[in-house]
Formats: C-alpha cells, structure tokens, sequence
C-alpha cells in the first residue's frame, strides 16, 4: 500500500536531536577520560559514535524522502544542489575559517593551502579535513553527487549507484588489500548506510507496517543491544558488522517512528525535536566548545577540582546550550536568507495584447 509521509518527520528530528547527543557524550567521554582517567557516566555512553550511524542513514531516508519525484527530471537539479549547498557549506565555512585562524595565532601556525583548500570543499583525502570531524561531510557530498546524477538521469543514475553499492560489497567481503586512505573514504562501511537509509524511505512510502511500536521497540533495544556489548568489549568497534548492526537497527527504527508517528499516538518531547533542528549545528561546534569550556575551567583552576561526572555534564551541556544559540543566531538566518535568494520571482503578468 502506497503512503506519503509529511515534509518533516517530527520523530526523526527527535531521533537526530539524540543521535547527536550521543556523539557529543562520546567526545566529552574521551575529553575528560583523558584527564581524569575513565569513570562510569561517560563509559556508559562510549558507544555514543553510533550517532554517526544513525546520521548516514537518516541522510539516506531524507534525501530520497525529499526528492524522490526530482528522480529522472534534470530540471529539479539546480533546486537540489542548491538546498544541499546551503544546508552543509555556510556554517561549515564559518567554522572552519575559524579554526583556521585560531591554528594561525597558536602553535600549530598556517596549514597547508591544499589541505585548506581540500577542506573548503570537502574533497574526499586520504587524511582527516581540518576540522576532523567533518570526515561524515566527505561522505554526504560523495552520496548528494551520486544522487545528483539519479536526478539527471534514472537510468545512468540508477547504474551509479548499483555500481557504487557492487563495489562496497566487493570491498569488504573479497580479500583484496586496501592501504590507501583516499579508496577507504570512497568504499567506507559507513557508505552502506545511505543504502539503508534509502531502503527505509522507499518500505516507509510504499508500505503499511503493522505494530509500528513494536518495530520501534526492536530497533530501538537492538541499536542499544550492539551498544552494550560495544562497552563490554564483546564486539569489536573497527568492526563492519558491528556498524551494519549499527545501521540495520537504525533503519527499523526509522521505519517505526514514521508508521509509529502517522497513527497520531505518539508522544514526541519537544525539547528533542529543538535539539534535532540544531544538530548540525551541533555536530560541527561542540569540539571547539569542548576544547572552550575546558580552557575556561583550566584557567578558572577548577578543572581537576571538580569531580569528572561534573565536569563531564557541564561540557556536554555547555555544547548543547551553546549549539542551540548559534542555529537560532546565525546558522538559521543564515540558511533562510541564501534560500530566499536562491528562488526564482514569479514572472510579472504580461499587459493584455503583449507578444506571448
């Protein structure tokens, strides 16, 4: 049975909203680990990097979400290449420049123009950009580009991405030695999870799921599952299967929350959903405001003096809070006023009589 979805799934940006909590536990668990020794709060979420998994494939469920109907029309191009730019480049740009000139009045001193121009664009590079963190950026750009060419074309799109898919399998099942950096940011196991993703939309879309709590419930306890035997030590991080299990477990949540959210049941905290709409903001500050606060308590004398679950709440609530005021202050208006720009006016009426 063929269903729509509404433009924006409240429950997915909820779900973003916690996925990007987690990575922000995570960074904060490893900043304060590495001062104070680890303790039991932050190992609790030592798993918290599978935000980033969830984040690749609820990339794949929006993106085919939002333009599936641009597939095969190359007149839709423009409209998703530009929402697309202004979603990831405006505030990245921000903070990169940022970075680059406080590495310029620190010891680090200048970076090379190719890894900063490598950066600015996000080319896929053997190494970590600048900012480390936007490695998933690299990723998203690779998924859009291929993407790109669904939307010129369905076939020749369609062809791209069976190709791309065959090869990640080929990859990681074939015993062929992979040493170069550059070929390991273009087949990644993250890869896979936009697949997932896109298969999550299209069951969403084109199917009525029964028990939609349930599967929510299964998702969920699953992703959480892998979590635990993570912290144990009974799987092992680097692994592939333990981020396909990752992902896989994130695609039938996904498939829940949307049937879940459709029968109008639920219950979604609205603080969440605010924390979702800022987590790209989120995702790309909250190592400088870490790096921040902790300088702030160093000088304040209080960073050793305080207790580490201390310390560690305040950095990941510093980071949230400090999240929410650059969307609302500069990240949102910013994105706002470039799309408003990027739309074409309407054309003037003509005067009767006037050559048609």
């Amino acid at each position: 049975m063929k269903t729509t979805t509404k433009s924006k799934v409240q429950s997915l940006e909820a779900g973003r909203g916690v996925a990007a909590l987690l990575v922000v536990l995570f960074h904060a668990w490893h900043h304060c680990r590495a001062a104070y020794g680890d303790f039991w709060l932050g190992h609790l979420f030592s798993f918290g990097h599978a935000g980033v998994d969830f984040f690749f494939v609820l990339s794949g469920f929006i993106i085919l979400h939002a333009h599936r109907r641009d597939i095969g029309k190359p007149s839709r191009l423009m409209n998703f290449l530009k929402r697309r730019f202004t979603r990831i480049y405006p505030l990245y740009w921000l903070l990169l420049a940022l970075t680059i000139a406080a590495a310029f009045f620190s010891s680090r001193g200048v970076f090379p123009a190719g890894a900063m121009i490598e950066s600015a664009l996000l080319m896929p590079t053997r190494g970590y950009p600048i900012m480390t963190d936007a490695w998933t950026l690299q990723h998203e750009l690779l998924f859009y580009s291929i993407f790109a060419a669904l939307i010129l074309n369905r076939v020749g799109g369609s062809v791209i991405f069976i190709g791309w898919l065959l090869t990640l399998i080929i990859v990681r099942f074939l015993p062929i030695p992979i040493e170069d950096g550059l070929t390991l940011r273009l087949t990644s196991t993250f890869d896979f999870e936009f697949f997932l993703g896109m298969a999550a939309s299209w069951i969403s879309q084109e199917m009525s799921l029964p028990a939609p709590k349930l599967i929510t419930v299964v998702g969920l306890a699953s992703f959480l599952a892998i979590g635990v035997a993570e912290n144990l030590t009974l799987i092992n991080y680097w692994s592939f299967f333990t981020h396909f299990g990752y992902g896989l477990s994130a695609a039938v949540l996904v498939c829940g929350l949307v049937a879940w959210e459709r029968t109008g049941t639920m219950l979604i905290p609205a603080l969440l959903v605010v924390i979702g709409d800022a987590s790209y903001t989120l995702y790309l500050i909250h190592l400088l405001v870490i790096g921040a606060l902790w300088q702030m308590l160093s000088h304040l004398g209080l960073n050793y003096e305080l207790p580490a679950s201390t310390t560690y709440i305040f950095l990941v609530v510093g980071a949230t809070l400090a999240a929410l005021a650059v969307r609302n202050a500069i990240e949102k208006p910013i994105t706002t006023r470039m799309r408003s720009l990027s739309k074409q006016p309407p054309l003037a009426p003509q005067p009767q009589g006037a050559a048609r």
